[in-house]
């Protein structure tokens, strides 16, 4: 029987599982990862409590990327740059970087090769310490930039000769860094859209 377009369950359905419940949380993760984090994942997250989780705990592992200060990238991913970091004190950087890639997450060399790697929705994380922008970076899908510092200044984009670092053509996320060249401080994200 039908009322208003739903079904009515009969009584054997009260005790059937949805056969989504039949999926575990991994299984259920792995599948999510495949969605675009924007709009489809987000959209995930509107189902249900147990999708939101999940597709929250996806967002982490699989749509993030982190972008080590200039030069720290390089030393961690060579083996002389390795040693000689791990000589002046930057050991801690190569075993994040390994610990980073050993658990799936994505590293990347410089903030423009994240923003072309990264997919509509996803999140960059700038580790903090000052990052080289070497050209303008157009911005053209909506995306979160994060500076992992305490404080904005502590999370520095450095241009020399840019004459915009940002050319902005989508929603973007900025918080939490400061964007500088030889002139001084260009821009300073404490938090905003």
């Amino acid at each position: 029987a039908d009322q208003g377009g739903s079904r009515i369950p009969t009584p054997g359905d009260a005790n059937r599982p949805h056969p989504l419940e039949l999926i575990n949380d991994d299984c259920l993760s792995h599948i999510f990862s495949y969605l675009h984090p924007y709009p489809h994942l987000f959209n995930v997250m509107q189902v249900c409590r147990r999708f939101r989780q999940v597709a929250k705990r996806t967002y982490d592992e699989h749509c993030c990327i982190t972008v080590f200060p200039c030069g720290a990238y390089r030393a961690a991913t060579t083996a002389e740059g390795a040693q000689a970091g791990s000589q002046q004190g930057q050991g801690s950087i190569s075993e994040t970087i390994a610990s980073e890639r050993a658990a799936g997450r994505r590293v990347a060399n410089s903030v423009s090769e994240a923003i072309s790697k990264a997919r509509p929705g996803e999140t960059i994380f700038l580790e903090a310490g000052r990052h080289y922008l070497k050209d303008s970076i157009l911005l053209t899908s909506p995306l979160r930039i994060i500076g992992k510092g305490r404080v904005a200044k502590d999370t520095t984009l450095f241009s020399f000769e840019i004459q915009d670092a940002f050319v902005i053509h989508s929603a973007v996320e900025m918080v939490n860094f400061k964007v500088s060249s030889r002139r001084g401080t260009c821009l300073e994200v404490n938090s905003g859209r």
